[in-house]
C-alpha cells in the first residue's frame, strides 16, 4: 500500500507527526524530527523565482551545512555556501512545503536543529540571515545570526527581505492541538516586533497547520489550519507580507473530513481562486478533487482589508516603520508560565547598544505595583541606554492575587544558591520540590545567563512602611547608587536561601543584582515616575561604565 495510504490510516496526531517527521531529510540527519522543525525533503522556493534552495547535512561531530542554489530549469547547482553545525530550512505545514525564501531580495532563513530537553518545544531558536547574493570569495561572511529565546518557525519572508514573519510556538493546548504567536522580525532593526504589528493579529493563535501556499511574488501566504485533532474547524489564514495583515476564513464542511492530512492548498494563476483538494496516493491520477473554493476577491478584497493584502501592482510598503527605529520600546513573548500564560519582555531605550540592567517585577504575584515601571527619561524611552523589564514573572500567581505561582512555589525561593526545602505547597515560602523546578525561574535564569545583565534589579512589595532598597556583598555599590537615584533609603541584608539575587550574585562575578521593597499596594503617579527616570538614569551610568560590584 502506497505511503499515502498509511498515512491516511493513523489515528493520531503523534503518528501523524513522527510519519511526516521522517521526510524531512535535513532534520533527520541533524538527529531527529520535531513537529515545530520540520523541513522541505525538495527544498524551498516562490513560485516566481528561478531558484530552488536545498540543504544538506556533513559530518557526525563536527558538523556542516551545505547550502545549495539550484536552477529551476536545467536543475543545475549554480551556488554553494558552507555553514558550520546542523542547518535546516523551515517547513511550517505538514505537506512539507517549503519558507524562507524573500521573492524579490536575496534573503534566505535557515533554522539551527536543536533538540529538546524537557518538551517538544525549544528553549532557544537559532535563525541564520543567508545574502544569497554574495559572490566573492573572500569579504565579510554573507550570514548573519541571531538567537531568540523560545521556539520559533519561519513562516514566510516579505518580498523586499526587510521583514521575517515567525510563529512563537508554545506548549499545545490538549483540547485544541498546538498555540503560537505570528510576530515579525525586522532584519533592518535586528529585533523581534511586537505581534500587533500585523495588523488583525491575535494574542495567542490556536490549530495544526496542514498546507501551504503563496503568491508568485511572495506578498501573499495562504495556510490551512485544523483547530482541533482529529474532527475539528478547518480555516484558512492569510498572511499580508507587505503591509502586515492577517485574514481568517472558516471552511464548513471539512469538519469531519477522514484525514485533513491528505487536504492540499492551490492557488490559481489568475490569483483570484483558491482550492482546497485532496492529495491522491494514486500516482496515476493527476487531477486532484477540489473539496472547496475561496474567491479571494470577494474575502480579501471587501472594505476593511481592502490595500493590507495587495495585488502585484501596488508597490510594496514597510509595515510599522514606527517600529524599525532601533530607539524606543518593543516587546514581545519570551516564555510561559506554568499554566501557559505569556511572559512578556519590554526591550527600552537604544536597542544597538548593550543591554546592561535587565528589571524583574511581580516576582510574587500579589506584588505588581511595579509592573508599570519603564526606564524613561521626561517621559520617553532613553537613547542613552538599553535597559530590558520582565512586567510580570508570575502571571498565574497575579491571576490569583497570590504570592505564589500555580504550583504553589515562592519563586524567590525557588533559585539554586542556598536552596534547601522550605514548607509544602501553598506555604508562604515553599521552595519548591528542588531548585528551578518551575517553569518562570528557569525562564528568569536563561534570560540571566543568555542576555549578560550587568544589573539585574528585582522589584518587590512588603507590608512594612517606606521604600529602601537591599542588598550584599558584591551589589552594595549598585544598589546604593540607584537608591540614591530614585531618592529611597539603603539597607545592607543577607539574602535569604534560594532567592535571585543570592543565585546571580554568587555565579556571575562582577555583575550584581538587588532588591527594591516598595509599600503594599498601588504606586503613587509620583513614585512611578521617579523610578522611570532613575531606571532610565542608571541605565544610561551603566553604559557610561559606573563601578558595579565591589567586595565587601
Amino acid at each position: 500500500m502506497e505511503g499515502m495510504d498509511q498515512i491516511g490510516k493513523l489515528g493520531s496526531l503523534l503518528l501523524t507527526i513522527a510519519a511526516l517527521a521522517l521526510l524531512s531529510a535535513p532534520a533527520a540527519e541533524a538527529g531527529g524530527g520535531y513537529y515545530t522543525q520540520l523541513s522541505p525533503p525538495h527544498g524551498t522556493t516562490v513560485p516566481g523565482s528561478p531558484y530552488r534552495f536545498q540543504t544538506f547535512v556533513l559530518g557526525r561531530h563536527r558538523r556542516i551545512t551545505v547550502i545549495e542554489r539550484i536552477e529551476r530549469g536545467p536543475g543545475l547547482v549554480s551556488r554553494r555556501w558552507k555553514l558550520r553545525g546542523a542547518w535546516h530550512l523551515d517547513a511550517p505545514a505538514f505537506d512539507l512545503e517549503g519558507a524562507g525564501v524573500a521573492a524579490e531580495a536575496p534573503v534566505l532563513v535557515l533554522s539551527r536543529f536543536a533538540a529538546p530537553r524537557r518538551s517538544l518545544l525549544r528553549a532557544w531558536t537559532d535563525l541564520a540571515f543567508l545574502d544569497t547574493g554574495r559572490h566573492r570569495e573572500r569579504g565579510p561572511s554573507p550570514f548573519r545570526r541571531v538567537s531568540l529565546p523560545g521556539d520559533y518557525t519561519v513562516q514566510a519572508v516579505s518580498p523586499d527581505g526587510q521583514f521575517v514573519y515567525l510563529a512563537h510556538n508554545l506548549q499545545p493546548n490538549p483540547e485544541r492541538g498546538p498555540r503560537f504567536i505570528l510576530v515579525p522580525y525586522s532584519l533592518q532593526a535586528r529585533r523581534l516586533l511586537p505581534a500587533s504589528d500585523i495588523r488583525d493579529n491575535g494574542e495567542i493563535l490556536f490549530g495544526t497547520p496542514v498546507a501551504r501556499t503563496e503568491d508568485p511574488d511572495g506578498r501573499r501566504v495562504f495556510t490551512l489550519y485544523e483547530d482541533a485533532f482529529p474532527g475539528g474547524q478547518m480555516y484558512v489564514r492569510a498572511l499580508g507580507t507587505v503591509h502586515g495583515a492577517l485574514a481568517e476564513k472558516a471552511i464548513p464542511g471539512l469538519q469531519h473530513f477522514r484525514n485533513p492530512f491528505l487536504l492540499d492548498l492551490h492557488l490559481a494563476s489568475s490569483g483570484r481562486l483558491l482550492t482546497i483538494r485532496r492529495r491522491s496516493s494514486r500516482r496515476w491520477i493527476h487531477r486532484e478533487p477540489v473539496v472547496a473554493r475561496i474567491d479571494l476577491d470577494k474575502w480579501l478584497g471587501r472594505g476593511d482589508l481592502r490595500g493590507w493584502f495587495s495585488s502585484p501592482a501596488r508597490p510594496p510598503r514597510a509595515i510599522a516603520t514606527r517600529r524599525t527605529d532601533p530607539i524606543g520600546a518593543f516587546e514581545h513573548v519570551v516564555g510561559e508560565s506554568r499554566q501557559g500564560r505569556p511572559i512578556e519582555l519590554l526591550e527600552v531605550g537604544d536597542l544597538a547598544l548593550p543591554m546592561r540592567v535587565l528589571v524583574f517585577a511581580c516576582i510574587h504575584g500579589d506584588e505588581c505595583g511595579a509592573s508599570a515601571v519603564e526606564p524613561l527619561r521626561n517621559g520617553c524611552p532613553d537613547p542613552g541606554s538599553h535597559v530590558d523589564v520582565v512586567p510580570n514573572l508570575d502571571p498565574d500567581g497575579s491571576a490569583q492575587h497570590s504570592r505564589l505561582n500555580a504550583a504553589g512555589v515562592d519563586l524567590n525561593r525557588n533559585f539554586a544558591s542556598g536552596w534547601r526545602p522550605i514548607g509544602a505547597p501553598g506555604d508562604p515560602e515553599y521552595s519548591g520540590p528542588r531548585p528551578f523546578s518551575e517553569p518562570e525561574t528557569r525562564l528568569a535564569a536563561r534570560l540571566i545567563r543568555r542576555r549578560h545583565p550587568t544589573v539585574t534589579i528585582w522589584f518587590h512589595q512588603h507590608w512594612g512602611g517606606g521604600a529602601f532598597v537591599r542588598a550584599w556583598g558584591q551589589s552594595a555599590p549598585a544598589a546604593r547608587r540607584f537608591a540614591a537615584l530614585a531618592g529611597l533609603g539603603f539597607r545592607l541584608l543577607r539574602w535569604p536561601a534560594g532567592t535571585a539575587p543570592n543565585w546571580q550574585n554568587h555565579n556571575f562575578p562582577g555583575t550584581a543584582s538587588f532588591v527594591v521593597e516598595l509599600p503594599r499596594g498601588r504606586l503613587p503617579q509620583p513614585r512611578l515616575i521617579r523610578l522611570d527616570e532613575a531606571l532610565g538614569r542608571f541605565g544610561e551610568d551603566m553604559e557610561n561604565g559606573s563601578q558595579v560590584t565591589r567586595k565587601g
